[in-house]
């Protein structure tokens, strides 16, 4: 497996096309993979701790940009306590993302629009959750000192109860090698807010390799929880 992803690493960044990192992120922006272009972001890779616990989250996105503006995403979290390996499941994400109006982030004038949508799988193998549904409106703006993506979403959960969702993003300079970035957004489910912040960093190694950092705090029902992140993105095409 191990050998199989170096070669993979080595050969995406001998490819051309380029890496735009929106990993560590919970959130997205308002543009697609390039088409017949495979995006794999291999992260975050979170520790937590909070509520007495410290859980290691591996996650996996698979982006396939299968025409112009249009992109598969595959979502993929595991969830494993270091000690309690029994509690482990996974949770997966199968979303198309569309660009319904070409702005800033493709080169042009204006706002880029998108619209992400699709189904949230049962939880595995706590197969005792059904499938839920997600559906994000994204607006991105591109200046030359930041770039801001705004999200808005709305979510049947797994356990059939609506979640709200709303924040942002805010990058540094595009052109910057390394470009700070932070994150924040409230999301509400059942009358109960859960408030999340993120400061990190994003590398751009080379146009088909970036990687990022991140430290992230959310507060839910009175807890506190902390969170490190790192990642990376890289680009392969077909």
């Amino acid at each position: 497996m191990w050998r199989q992803l170096a070669v993979a690493i080595a050969f995406a960044a001998a490819t051309p096309g380029e890496a735009f990192a929106y990993r560590p992120f919970d959130q997205t922006d308002a543009d697609t993979a390039e088409e017949h272009t495979i995006e794999l972001e291999l992260g975050p890779f979170r520790l937590d701790r909070g509520h007495g616990r410290t859980e290691y989250e591996p996650g996996f996105v698979f982006n396939y940009g299968f025409s112009a503006g249009w992109e598969l995403v595959v979502d993929v979290d595991d969830f494993s306590p270091l000690v309690r390996r029994a509690d482990s499941y996974v949770q997966t994400d199968v979303l198309v993302k569309h660009v319904l109006r070409a702005g800033s982030l493709q080169e042009k004038s204006g706002p880029s629009v998108a619209i992400e949508l699709g189904p949230l799988l049962p939880t595995v193998p706590q197969l005792s959750d059904e499938a839920g549904w997600s559906t994000a409106v994204i607006v991105s703006q591109r200046w030359e000192p930041l770039t801001v993506h705004v999200n808005a979403q709305l979510e049947l959960t797994r356990d059939r109860d609506v979640e709200l969702v709303g924040g942002a993003i805010v990058e540094g300079p595009d052109r910057w090698r390394v470009r700070p970035v932070a994150e924040g957004y409230i999301e509400r489910e059942n009358g109960v807010n859960l408030e999340s912040g993120l400061v990190g960093a994003i590398w751009r190694d080379r146009k088909t390799l970036s990687f990022d950092a991140a430290v992230r705090v959310f507060r839910e029902s009175g807890a506190t929880t902390g969170e490190v992140r790192v990642g990376l993105t890289w680009v392969l095409p077909t």
